[in-house]
This record gives C-alpha cells, sequence and structure tokens, in this order.
C-alpha cells in the first residue's frame, strides 16, 4: 500500500442525491476513490441494487476502520434508504436500526431523527410488538429533533404526524386527534396555511375521520387539503386526497360520487404520467363502486386496468405483489358470480391468463 493514511477531506460520500440523505467522509489504509465514485454514480441514477453492491464494500472498511464512528452511522442510513428503494423491508428496518444505536451513543440527533422517523413508519403494523416499537421510534424523533431543530420546529410537526398516524393504526383516536392538531399549528406556522406540509395534516385528520366514522368530517378536511393541493400543482398528493376521497364516498353508499373521484384521479395520473399503487387502488375502487351499481362492463375494465398497473410496477414491490394477490382473488369472485362458466366474455380471455400467471 502506498497511502497508508488518506486525508479525510478528500473523500466526501453521498452528496445528498435525496432529502436529508448525508455526507460520509472517509479515512484510512485503502484507496476508496473509484468505490465511492461507483456507489455514488448508481445511487445518483437510482440504480439502488448497483449502488448497495459498493456501499457494502465501505461495510466492510468501517467495521476495521471507523467502527461505532459517525462516518459508519451515515453510511447504515444510505444503505437504509437504498434497501428501501428496493423494497427490502427487513434489511431497511436493520440498517437504520444500525444507524440509530450509534448515534444514540453520539448523540447525533440530526442523523437519528432520521433513522427514528423511518422505523416508525417501518413497525407501524397490526403487531402488538411492532406497533410499541413504532410509538418508541416515534417519540425518539421526536426527541432528537427538538435537540437540533427546537420544540415547534418542522421536523418536529413531522414526527408529530407519525405519532398521530400509529395510534390511528392503535384504535387509539383522541391521542391521534391531538397529535394531527399539534402538528397542524406547527405546520402552518413553519410552512404557512396554504402549504402542501398543511395539506397533508389534512389528509391525514381525513383518514382518521374516516376511520372514526365520521365521513362528512373525513371529506371536509379532505376538501380543504384538495384546495390547497390543487392550488399548488401537487398532483401526486391531490390525487390521494381524491381516492380519500372515493373511499369515503362507497362507504357511504353513494357510489356515483365514489366513481366522481376516483376518475378525477386516474385522469390527473394520466395527464401527468404518474403510474404507482394509488393509481391501481384507484382503479380498484372504482370497480367496486361499479360493482355495487351493477356496471358489469366498469368492473371488468377496472380490475384489468388495475392490475396492469401492478405489473408495471417494480418486480420486487411488496404492495404491488399484495395487491395483484387480491385482484386474482376477486376475479376469481367475481367471475365465477357474472359469468359460471360463460366462455364468451372479453373478459374471459384476461382471466385465463390471470389465473396462470
Amino acid at each position: 500500500m502506498k497511502k497508508i493514511f488518506i486525508l479525510i477531506a478528500l473523500f466526501v460520500l453521498l452528496l445528498c442525491a435525496c432529502q436529508k440523505r448525508t455526507s460520509i467522509i472517509l479515512s484510512g489504509e485503502i484507496d476508496v476513490e473509484s468505490t465511492i465514485a461507483l456507489a455514488d454514480s448508481a445511487y445518483d441514477r437510482e440504480d439502488y441494487e448497483t449502488a448497495l453492491y459498493y456501499y457494502l464494500q465501505l461495510e466492510d472498511y468501517f467495521n476495521v476502520y471507523g467502527n461505532g464512528t459517525e462516518d459508519q452511522a451515515n453510511l447504515y442510513n444510505t444503505i437504509g434508504k437504498c434497501y428501501r428503494s428496493v423494497y427490502d423491508k427487513e434489511m431497511e428496518k436493520k440498517y437504520f436500526e444500525k444507524s440509530a444505536e450509534i448515534c444514540e451513543k453520539l448523540e447525533l440527533d440530526e442523523l437519528n431523527y432520521d433513522n427514528c422517523w423511518h422505523l416508525a413508519s417501518l413497525y407501524n403494523d397490526n403487531n402488538p410488538e411492532n406497533s410499541d416499537k413504532a410509538l418508541k421510534f416515534a417519540k425518539r424523533s421526536e426527541q432528537a429533533a427538538e435537540q437540533f431543530s427546537g420544540k415547534d420546529s418542522f421536523e418536529v410537526g413531522e414526527a408529530y404526524i407519525r405519532q398521530g398516524q400509529i395510534y390511528v393504526k392503535r384504535k387509539e383516536f383522541e391521542k391521534s386527534l391531538i397529535y394531527f392538531q399539534d402538528a397542524l399549528g406547527i405546520m402552518e406556522k413553519t410552512r404557512g396555511e396554504e402549504s402542501d406540509e398543511t395539506a397533508a395534516v389534512y389528509i391525514n385528520l381525513g383518514k382518521l375521520y374516516d376511520e372514526m366514522e365520521k365521513y362528512d368530517d373525513a371529506i371536509s378536511y379532505l376538501e380543504q387539503a384538495e384546495k390547497i393541493l390543487k392550488s399548488n400543482q401537487n398532483n401526486f398528493k391531490l390525487g390521494q386526497a381524491y381516492l380519500n376521497m372515493a373511499e369515503i364516498y362507497t362507504r357511504k353508499k353513494e357510489y356515483e360520487k365514489s366513481i366522481q373521484y376516483c376518475d378525477y384521479c386516474i385522469e390527473l395520473y394520466r395527464e401527468n404520467n404518474i403510474i404507482n399503487m394509488d393509481l391501481a387502488h384507484c382503479h380498484l375502487e372504482k370497480a367496486v363502486a361499479a360493482y355495487y351499481l351493477s356496471d358489469n362492463d366498469m368492473v371488468e375494465k377496472e380490475l384489468v386496468e388495475s392490475y396492469q398497473v401492478c405489473e408495471a410496477q417494480p418486480k420486487k414491490s411488496v404492495l404491488a405483489n399484495n395487491m395483484k394477490s387480491l385482484l386474482k382473488e376477486q376475479a376469481e369472485v367475481y367471475y365465477d358470480y357474472r359469468f359460471k362458466g360463460d366462455k364468451s366474455s372479453g373478459f374471459e380471455a384476461w382471466y385465463q391468463e390471470l389465473i396462470a400467471d
């Protein structure tokens, strides 16, 4: 080895290719320049599998030369984000937790906020043990945010939203409402009353009141979000608001209204070339509403559209694969009910291809 010590300043890794992505500085007895360049290049062009290949080589390096350092915590955080992008939830948890462990020891509050904010979402499910972990990480993200940005900061507002979402999942609605209201006050103060962040809180309040079966209140909050997002031309979030309203109108048995809001979402996403799982859910919701209206042609068309959107997602997408399984089950039930062995329908060919997949 020609160089035993490499100057720290030469090796700045991870130059903010995404929100909250943090820099890593390397030093030590190896030539890491090419590895850094290859990893960064792959990350920047969203080739996360290749990025992981190189970042994991850097992990081995840090286990020898930088164990327990801030640089290692940053690297683990970035690896966690790579695993999120390739839909590996368990590995995502593993690396965010490894980063969080180092951050706790070194009191790296800003990075730890990011780790814990993601972990709170990852553990937010119906498993009581996971739910407790989600709440622990959400509270820790709040504490970390207070340390590095202040008690009434935007980051604390984000932590409040995360806690509100967890309490919704736990059916602890009064606690959820408190956190969402506190988050709303912070977002209005730090980002503005007409900001996308304020609209996001309105969407969460809409979902909360939907869970509470207070549908008119839910629609009212979602309409406030719609107004802001339409003005700001935030088409991605606006489509989500439309989908949430469609689902509520289905539960209210106002099926024409549900189809109307599904169409708003579908047309918006089509115009802006947004092909994601919200679009797939919207087609499915339209199929459900059409079923109750006995519009079988629409049911069949929307089931096919929903499945095609799922097929367009990355093959490793857990959400897409789970929904494809659900669509197969629903298509089978619908097919048996609707056709009872009739082979003449145009739906027949698609259905047979579907069940053979």
